[in-house]
């Protein structure tokens, strides 16, 4: 795979020499954009708002709710095997929420309220206020 970058309206590839060796054919080309990280507002939103919250209403530190949200809401599967390929366990673990970008961190923001208010009956305030007028 070679990557790249656009840069004041040029393409520049990486490896690109390697394209002299490929057989005669067809190639694909596909610009994708980089997303941009969780805003700051985002995430102040989420430690001073809803994590503050869920933590006075449950009695747990921000930080033990902010592990269990990422276990709950942002877990990926770990599955061990042994050299013969069964499997000997298998777990699920938090990932990091730092490097998701603004719309994956909106969603997972989301699903935390959601939960709140489903399971623990905690309504926690919309982000946007337009948004929460708009609604009214």
């Amino acid at each position: 795979m070679l990557s790249g970058t656009v840069k004041d309206g040029k393409l520049r590839i990486r490896g690109w020499r390697g394209l002299m060796h490929w057989r005669d054919g067809e190639v694909t080309i596909t610009i994708a954009r980089k997303q941009a990280a969780r805003s700051p507002s985002q995430n102040a939103y989420y430690w001073g708002v809803v994590l503050r919250l869920l933590s006075e209403a449950t009695g747990y530190t921000q930080d033990e709710l902010h592990t269990y949200c990422k276990l709950r809401f942002n877990a990926e599967r770990l599955v061990l095997a042994n050299a013969q390929g069964v499997v000997v366990d298998e777990r699920r673990i938090p990932r990091t929420t730092t490097t998701l970008n603004k719309i994956s961190f909106g969603e997972f923001v989301e699903a935390v309220r959601q939960w709140a208010a489903a399971d623990l009956g905690l309504v926690i305030p919309d982000p946007d206020p337009d948004r929460t007028e708009a609604a009214a």
